[in-house]
């Protein structure tokens, strides 16, 4: 195991260039597992300050590669050895990142129109992140609550990854997912109509306002 300060961590998942293979060349730290849930927790809860530095690119592959289930250092939260309150706070933190990082630096448009690693992590981040199908309830319960948060952003990519994650994790409490969706889908019918009531008000005050001229005329 090694040892070093978070902020020498957090370079080494993000301080490469642009053109960085994370796949083929990437050499990532091995900490103890209390260290690792302690700076994951501490990135995802500061990431837009923390990320500030790094471009999208940067930041997308760094994130694609510490959450990648083939080799994250993130399978520490199976370790049943590790506090479980801590563990939920990790996964509770996620929504910062959507919230400070996707929401701001990835464009507001469906998930098939985005491009980029940044766009592609937003979009997959629990499809690959390395806690699929597990059986502690305390730990699924967390991360409904960060997707039922994360679904609730004003931002289309957002609620996007947010359903896709809800798919991979009804398993863990159907009921509660497809509420969650029944009262986003609602929701989202209710802001629709909102919408088209207010364009047909100003189509109408537009109208009553020329016809209004033509007859001063």
């Amino acid at each position: 195991m090694q040892t070093m300060s978070f902020d020498d961590w957090v370079r080494a998942w993000f301080d490469h260039p642009e053109d960085w293979d994370w796949i083929r060349e990437g050499e990532f730290p091995e900490l103890a597992p209390r260290d690792t849930l302690t700076y994951a927790t501490r990135l995802f809860q500061n990431a837009g300050m923390l990320l500030a530095p790094y471009s999208d690119n940067q930041v997308g592959k760094g994130l694609h590669a510490l959450i990648w289930e083939g080799d994250s250092p993130l399978t520490i939260l199976w370790d049943k050895s590790l506090p479980r309150s801590e563990c939920r706070a990790c996964l509770k933190s996620i929504y910062r990142v959507y919230k400070e990082i996707f929401a701001v630096r990835c464009p507001e448009v469906s998930q098939n129109k985005i491009k980029g690693e940044l766009g592609h992590v937003c979009y997959m981040w629990w499809d690959i992140f390395p806690l699929f199908h597990t059986a502690r309830r305390e730990l699924n319960e967390a991360v409904l609550t960060t997707l039922e948060r994360t679904l609730a952003l004003p931002h289309l990519a957002c609620q996007d990854a947010a359903l896709h994650g809800l798919s991979h994790w009804e398993y863990a409490d159907p009921a509660r997912v497809q509420g969650m969706i029944r009262t986003f889908r609602i929701a989202q019918q209710m802001r629709q109509r909102r919408r088209r009531l207010s364009l047909v008000r100003r189509v109408r005050g537009w109208f009553c306002s020329t016809m209004g001229t033509e007859r001063q005329v």
